[in-house]
């Protein structure tokens, strides 16, 4: 949960260093992926893809 907390705080950050935060953003994803609650991975799942909607490309 902590990790979702702070990709959270760090997505409003991401304007001032993409390259950065989107590499700790794919770190969080890996790690919520294998042992994340059911509801941090679906957390991280809308995360991912409200950025691609925003033009990230992850």
């Amino acid at each position: 949960m902590d990790l979702l907390v702070e990709t959270i705080y760090n997505l409003k950050k991401i304007d001032e260093n993409p390259n950065y935060y989107l590499k700790r953003l794919n770190e969080a994803k890996r790690v919520i992926t294998k042992v994340g609650s059911r509801e941090d991975k679906k957390a991280i799942r809308l995360i991912l893809e409200d950025l691609k909607n925003k033009g990230y490309d992850l």
